[in-house]
């Protein structure tokens, strides 16, 4: 019998609950941002191998547990690969990983150029989400096309077919009439001759 292998997201929230470790604070001892652990914990995000190294550090894992990290990451990236709307760049993904990482790395950072490179950062972040949401929006309008072409294609085959059977409904009928009439004049014809 074949048993499923845990999950990405399964595995992190099973270390992370078991030590009582939240969202917050393993992002910020393994240098991630809180947003990522979570996406990643809804499975809608993947972790690089680097990432997963911090996450398993943090967290005290054994080498078989984090090996089983590297073998789950594996299989979220083909499950998101399968999930990406047709268009879908990868380079967006590459930069919000990037974002993600340099907000983790100016941490708490209050100083004038840290806080002005955090609102790029987030300005960058705004423009890359906006361009994948065009794209899935515009995936999402042609496959709504096609459906809708379909219904018309298949409605006009549908009022073929209802045509043809109301049509073969009375010719149905007429040889049945006929039918009915040529017993008649066989009955009437066998009881004359009589």
């Amino acid at each position: 019998m074949h048993v499923p292998l845990p999950t990405l997201r399964e595995l992190i929230n099973k270390h992370r609950d078991g030590l009582g470790v939240t969202q917050a604070s393993l992002a910020k001892h393994a240098e991630l941002t809180g947003g990522m652990i979570s996406q990643v914990e809804l499975g809608q995000r993947n972790l690089s191998r680097d990432s997963i190294d911090r996450v398993a550090t943090t967290l005290r894992l054994t080498p078989a547990e984090r090996n089983a990290l590297y073998v789950a990451r594996e299989v979220a990236a083909e499950h998101l690969s399968e999930r990406k709307p047709k268009g879908f760049d990868a380079s967006s993904a590459v930069g919000l990983a990037e974002i993600d990482d340099e907000l983790a790395a100016l941490g708490g950072n209050e100083g004038p150029t840290a806080t002005e490179r955090r609102g790029e950062l987030y300005a960058q972040r705004d423009r890359i989400t906006s361009r994948v949401r065009e794209t899935e929006s515009a995936s999402l309008s042609g496959r709504i096309e096609t459906a809708e072409a379909k219904m018309v294609e298949f409605a006009a085959v549908y009022d073929r077919l209802l045509f043809r059977i109301d049509m073969l409904e009375q010719e149905v009928g007429r040889l049945s009439l006929d039918k009915d009439e040529a017993l008649f004049r066989d009955t009437q014809r066998r009881a004359a001759s009589s």
